[in-house]
């Protein structure tokens, strides 16, 4: 590990410390990092960690930390050194706050008071774990958008403030969701964790999944879990057709690892899943009304590709540790970063 920042002698230590594993961010960091400095109203550090750019992440950060009002600290560590549990724990093991919220390279807050919201519920002691909504750029692919918008919106009970703790039946219920999906989920794009929760029960060195192990294995112990509406960030991504897949057979194969989840059980299931899946792209389409009717023609075939690509990550995926190596190379983006 390289320290490209010294610790800093503050007297007084800040009581959040956001955590950033960046590598090769390329442009969208320049909003991350805009949206991260016009944060208010809540004392906090920037703990970074570099796994091998070859880009100039590391100078902006840098830049950044030259010019901004609050301690910036990055340091650097091998990329055969990464894991998205390990590296975490490492960027907790550095920061100096009692709050450590967790973020990604394009991951953007939407607000100036994203970090008043998302560390308000842990004025009670039981909570050790919040987190909040993804959003869609404003440039996304609009099915994307649609599921976003309608997935993490089921976390909230009446749209407010909601926690989950392991006696939880009445409001997963209420939510529509299952059991294990509200124990399991969390996403290091966008949550905050307590440190003595942390101390407790860090990350797991896995190579995917580490968000929602830990979600889990927090209420398992007895912290409760928060979703906060209103602690929103910018995250999504225009994936081409291929990258798509490889996205989601990476994702399925973490869930697989993780949880022995199958999606797809069957390869005769993926037809029937492919056609449900068409269809209600065609009527999320339909009722867009920031799409005209020749948008919404242009986007069907798109749309239509990217539902086949997730159902067939889904089928793949958990099967991923059977396939040569050649293969592994090829259809998956961890595999090939991690091998490289």
């Amino acid at each position: 590990m390289t320290l490209l920042t010294p610790q800093s002698a503050a007297t007084e230590k800040p009581r959040v410390s956001i955590l950033l594993p960046v590598k090769n961010a390329g442009e969208q960091f320049d909003h991350v990092l805009r949206a991260i400095e016009q944060q208010r109203g809540v004392k906090f550090e920037l703990v970074v960690v570099d796994s091998g750019s070859s880009d100039q992440t590391v100078q902006k950060v840098l830049e950044l930390q030259k010019r901004a009002a609050f301690p910036v600290r990055v340091s650097r560590i091998k990329a055969q050194d990464f894991g998205h549990g390990k590296t975490r724990n490492f960027l907790a093991q550095q920061a100096h706050g009692e709050i450590l919220v967790l973020l990604t390279h394009d991951a953007s807050p939407m607000t100036p008071h994203y970090l008043r919201h998302i560390t308000a519920p842990f004025e009670d002691k039981r909570v050790g774990l919040v987190f909040g909504p993804q959003r869609s750029r404003p440039d996304g692919n609009p099915i994307i958008r649609a599921e976003l918008l309608a997935f993490f919106d089921g976390f909230a009970i009446d749209g407010k403030t909601t926690r989950y703790a392991t006696s939880a039946a009445r409001e997963v219920d209420r939510v529509g969701k299952s059991n294990d999906e509200v124990m399991r989920f969390s996403s290091d794009a966008n949550a905050a964790i307590r440190r003595s929760a942390w101390q407790e029960c860090a990350f797991r060195d896995v190579t995917y999944c580490e968000d929602q192990l830990i979600a889990r294995d927090l209420l398992e112990r007895g912290w409760h879990k928060v979703f906060e509406p209103r602690a929103a960030v910018y995250h999504s991504h225009n994936f081409g057709v291929v990258e798509f897949f490889r996205r989601y057979v990476d994702e399925w194969h973490g869930m697989f690892m993780a949880f022995d989840y199958i999606d797809v059980r069957h390869a005769w299931w993926l037809p029937g899943r492919v056609l449900r899946a068409c269809i209600a792209i065609r009527h999320s389409l339909a009722s867009d009304p920031r799409l005209s009717i020749y948008q919404k023609v242009l986007w069907y075939p798109r749309a239509a590709a990217l539902a086949t690509m997730r159902q067939l990550g889904g089928y793949i995926g958990p099967r991923l540790d059977r396939m040569p190596r050649w293969i592994k190379q090829r259809i998956s983006r961890e595999y090939h970063l991690l091998n490289a």
